[in-house]
């Protein structure tokens, strides 16, 4: 909350509901990655995929990490965290 409170609107009170529907939702997905997909909608590389990144390596650096024992997003994380580009 201190990084967000000076640049918008928090709301403290709805933080505690938001990260579990995060976490329901990274689930979801974690479940449909599971027909074999490399990325999130399938052999390719997309936007989607960079700004989940995006989004999951900013949690981890704010005490947001996801759960790693997602066996489908933890080998993604992983693949994309070595691209080139993840580094820039």
């Amino acid at each position: 909350m201190p990084l967000f409170k000076d640049r918008m609107i928090t709301i403290p009170e709805a933080a505690e509901g938001l990260k579990q529907i995060a976490r329901e939702k990274l689930g979801w997905l974690d479940d449909l990655m599971g027909d074999g997909r490399e990325y999130i909608a399938g052999g390719s590389i997309s936007l989607a995929d960079v700004l989940l990144y995006c989004m999951l390596a900013f949690g981890n650096t704010v005490g947001q990490p996801f759960d790693e024992n997602l066996a489908n997003i933890k080998p993604w994380f992983d693949r994309m965290a070595a691209r080139a580009s993840a580094s820039a």
